[in-house]
């Protein structure tokens, strides 16, 4: 499987690496943030030497609304859709994975 970057695919026509344009980096994570993975109720406990972050159990179906809320705060100010969620593009992720990996 090859990993990697498209970013300098994603130029515009008749842009070239010499415009010393104000336009931000491109960011494969902006959207699906790896660090989006538990709810909002965690406790962290902070001390020398050490960090501990205690997630209590939560139910699959309210988990996936906790994550589509924060995500919805986060991003929903450039959303054109409100129907466009996290889980959607994860789930979406997952089947272009999953079609990669057929012979």
């Amino acid at each position: 499987m090859i990993h990697g970057s498209y970013s300098e695919l994603l130029q515009r026509k008749g842009e070239s690496d010499s415009d010393d344009s104000e336009e931000p980096e491109y960011n494969p994570l902006f959207l699906d943030d790896p660090e989006m993975r538990s709810s909002k109720h965690r406790t962290v406990i902070k001390q020398a030497g050490y960090i501990v972050s205690c997630i209590p159990f939560v139910k699959p179906n309210d988990m996936k609304g906790e994550l589509n809320e924060l995500f919805l705060a986060k991003h929903g100010d450039w959303l054109e859709s409100r129907d466009m969620t996290l889980s959607k593009i994860r789930a979406l992720k997952s089947k272009i994975v999953r079609a990669l990996r057929m012979p």
